[in-house]
C-alpha cells in the first residue's frame, strides 16, 4: 500500500516564486511506487526509522537496468548505491542515524553522463558516487521503505516564478550545473549566475549574466561581472513572446556557460568559455525594461536525452522525433483526414503523455485538462508485434503497451476510437475508466475504445 497526495504549490516569495511538491507514504514494504522524470535530479525530503530507497530506471517498473540507493539501511548505519541488484554495491558509506522517523531529512540525486551521485540538503559534496561505464537513459525513479520502516516523502519539483518589469533577481541555491526554462514575456528575460554567499549583495560578487531577447527582442548576449562590452552576443529577433512558452537550456559547466533553444539536441544560441570561471552557488531570474513574465524552472539534465529509449517490452521502443521526423519503424497507429496518425509520447505539466503524431505538422498532440497541446519535441513508438483490441473502462489486459505516466506516478496506456472519419490515437487512464483523444482543440473522453497490446514474446 502507498498514499499520493496531489501536487500543491508552497509559496517562497511574495507570491512571485512557488515550488511544485509531490507527497508520498510508503508502506513496510519492499515494492517500488513509481514516478515519470522531466530531468537529470532529483530533490527530496524523507521521514522514516531506516531504509529509505529510491529505484532510478528507464521505464515504471522494477527491471533491469536499474540503480539503486539504499538510505539508512544495516539497521539505519550505512547506505549505498547498487546496479541490477548485484553485489558487492557500487559505493557505500557509514552513514549512522542518516534517516530518522523524528523528523524529516533533505536529500538531493543527480545524474549526467553515467555518473551518480548523492548528498546531502544544503551540502554540495556527496557522500556517495559511481561513474556507470555503462549508462542507461533514466526516465522515472521509485521510493520505497522495509525492513521494518514506513516512510512520509516530499518530493520537490518545478519551479514556478513571476517577475516584475524591475531590475531585481529573484535567487535560489544552484544544486547543479543545468537547468531547464521555460519563460512567457515579450522581451528581456535575464538569468543570473554567481557566487556569493549572500545573493542579495550579487553585484559585488563574480557572476555570469545571460540576456535573452534584450534590445527590444532583438538580440541576446553573455555579459561577465556587469561589465561591458559583452563577451558573446547573437542577432535573436522575436526569440520570446508573451503569447507563449519558450524553452531553453541553461548549463555551466569547467568555465562553459551555452545557453541552447528548445532541448538538448539543438545547437547553442550562446556560448561563452570563460578563462576563470565563476563558481556557481546561486541561480536568478528578472525581467525588465517594460517586460514583466512567467517562468517554469527545473534544474538538472534532462532525462531520457539518449534518442532511443526503451519501453520495457521486448521489441518496442521509443524514439526520439527529431526536427519532428519520423524515425525508421515508427508504427501506425490511426489516421486523419489527409494521412496516418502515429503514436507519440511527451511532458506536459509534469506528467509524461501518450498522444497522435500528425506527420505533416512535424507534431505530437496530447490530450490533458480539457484542451488538445501540440508539442514540438516528443517520442515516437517504433516496433512490431503490436495489436489493437477492444477495451472499456478500468479492464487493462496484462500485454497492455505503457504509455507513458499522470502527475500522480498511475501509468496511462496507448488507446484510440474512431472519431469524426478519423481515428485519433490518445490516452487510456485506467482510474477514469476512459481513453482521452486530442482533437480540434480538445481533449474529448470515451468509455469505449481500443487499447493497444504486444503480442511479441
Amino acid at each position: 500500500m502507498f498514499m499520493v497526495s496531489q501536487i500543491f504549490r508552497v509559496v517562497l516569495d511574495a507570491d512571485t516564486t512557488q515550488t511544485s511538491f509531490l507527497q508520498v507514504q510508503t508502506e513496510d514494504r519492499l515494492e517500488y511506487t513509481f514516478f515519470p522524470l522531466n530531468h537529470g535530479s532529483l530533490r527530496f525530503r524523507v521521514k522514516a526509522a531506516n531504509d529509505a530507497h529510491l529505484a532510478l530506471t528507464t521505464g515504471p517498473t522494477e527491471s533491469e537496468p536499474m540503480y539503486e540507493i539504499f538510505l539508512g539501511g544495516w539497521g539505519n548505519t550505512k547506505s549505498a548505491l547498487r546496479r541490477d541488484r548485484q553485489k558487492p554495491d557500487k559505493a557505500e558509506a557509514e552513514t549512522p542515524n542518516v534517516v530518522t522517523a523524528d523528523e524529516e531529512r533533505e536529500f538531493w540525486i543527480r545524474w549526467t553522463d553515467g555518473n551518480i551521485q548523492v548528498g546531502h540538503g544544503g551540502q554540495a559534496t556527496p557522500f556517495l558516487e559511481y561513474s556507470d561505464p555503462d549508462p542507461f537513459p533514466i526516465g522515472h525513479y521509485g521510493v520505497r521503505t522495509g525492513w521494518g520502516a514506513t516512510g512520509e516523502w516530499v518530493i520537490e519539483g518545478s519551479r514556478h516564478i513571476t517577475t516584475n518589469d524591475a531590475l531585481q533577481y529573484q535567487f535560489w541555491p544552484v544544486p547543479c550545473g543545468a537547468m531547464t526554462v521555460d519563460v512567457r514575456c515579450p522581451s528581456n528575460a535575464h538569468i543570473a549566475l554567481i557566487s556569493s554567499p549572500t545573493p542579495a549583495n550579487h553585484e559585488a560578487h563574480p557572476r555570469i549574466e545571460v540576456f535573452i531577447g534584450g534590445w527590444e527582442n532583438s538580440r541576446s548576449a553573455i555579459r561577465r561581472d556587469g561589465v561591458k562590452p559583452d563577451r558573446v552576443t547573437a542577432e535573436t529577433p522575436a526569440i520570446l513572446t508573451d503569447s507563449t512558452f519558450r524553452r531553453f537550456r541553461v548549463k555551466w559547466n569547467n568555465g562553459t556557460v551555452s545557453v541552447l533553444p528548445g532541448g538538448s539536441a539543438s545547437a547553442p544560441i550562446l556560448e561563452y568559455h570563460d578563462p576563470d570561471p565563476v563558481g556557481v552557488t546561486h541561480i536568478g531570474v528578472r525581467t525588465a525594461w517594460g517586460s514583466s513574465g512567467n517562468w517554469k524552472i527545473k534544474e538538472g539534465d534532462e532525462a531520457g536525452s539518449a534518442p532511443v529509449v526503451s519501453s520495457g517490452i521486448s521489441g518496442i521502443q521509443w524514439v526520439d522525433a527529431a526536427g519532428g521526423e519520423l524515425p525508421p519503424g515508427a508504427f501506425a497507429g490511426g489516421k486523419d483526414h489527409d494521412c496516418e496518425l502515429y503514436i507519440g509520447q511527451a511532458f506536459h505539466n509534469d506528467a509524461l503523455l501518450p498522444g497522435k503524431v500528425q506527420p505533416n505538422h512535424k507534431l505530437c498532440y496530447v490530450p490533458w485538462g480539457g484542451d488538445e497541446h501540440p508539442k514540438e519535441e516528443f517520442k515516437v513508438l517504433c516496433g512490431n508485434g503490436l495489436e489493437w483490441i477492444a477495451g472499456s473502462g478500468t479492464e487493462i489486459p496484462p500485454e497492455a503497451v505503457p504509455g507513458g505516466n499522470a502527475e500522480d506516478g498511475e501509468t496511462l496506456y496507448i488507446g484510440r476510437v474512431p472519431h469524426e472519419d478519423t481515428i485519433t490515437v490518445g490516452k487510456v487512464h485506467p482510474s477514469h475508466g476512459t481513453c482521452y483523444i486530442p482533437y480540434g482543440g480538445s481533449e474529448l473522453g470515451f468509455p469505449e475504445y481500443e487499447i493497444l497490446v504486444s503480442r511479441s514474446g
